[in-house]
């Protein structure tokens, strides 16, 4: 974070600029579920970060994802719609991708029968990868990019007549 010094400016960080903004994203979370438990606000949090799969003694769980918190936490409430979705694309990365990309997708609850496409810009299937089955929480599905033409596709998750997708582009 840049800060104002008398001479300029100057690169700083730490827990005083990351608590208020922790902070905000709890209140977040709690406006759109006030039933959570502090171990719960606790886990959204960890489970939705940066780093969730590999915490280390830098940047601990790593950034934190305030959509995704939210989001989370919205699935989670007694008030949740049934149309509302039950697992997510949260990101690709990277991107753009060269040889690998990695699709990151939440669940709130586990899902059998997951199907996983890729399709280019003209609506082929480029790739078609079935996956089992997908726990709650949040998970990591690899993709391999390295015979796919320079290009725009989209990854496509169904299950059950539910649908979510996103877009990545290939670099050569």
């Amino acid at each position: 974070v840049q800060v104002a010094t008398p001479g300029g400016y100057a690169l700083s960080g730490g827990t005083s600029f990351s608590a208020p903004l922790v902070t905000g994203v709890v209140a977040q979370m709690l406006q759109v579920n006030p039933d959570l438990t502090p171990t719960e606000v606790r886990d959204i949090l960890r489970s939705t970060a940066s780093q969730w799969a590999d915490p280390d003694n830098n940047l601990g769980w790593g950034i934190v994802d305030a959509d995704a918190a939210t989001t989370y936490a919205r699935s989670l409430g007694t008030g949740s719609s049934d149309t509302e979705p039950i697992f997510a694309i949260r990101s690709v990365y990277p991107n753009p991708v060269a040889d690998e990309a990695t699709v990151v997708v939440m669940a709130t609850a586990e899902q059998d029968n997951i199907q996983m496409r890729v399709v280019d810009a003209l609506g082929r299937t480029v790739a078609d990868m079935p996956v089992r089955t997908l726990a709650r929480g949040r998970a990591e599905i690899g993709i391999d990019t390295r015979t796919f033409a320079t290009g725009l596709y989209h990854v496509v998750l169904t299950s059950g007549g539910r649908q979510t997708a996103t877009s990545f582009l290939v670099v050569r």
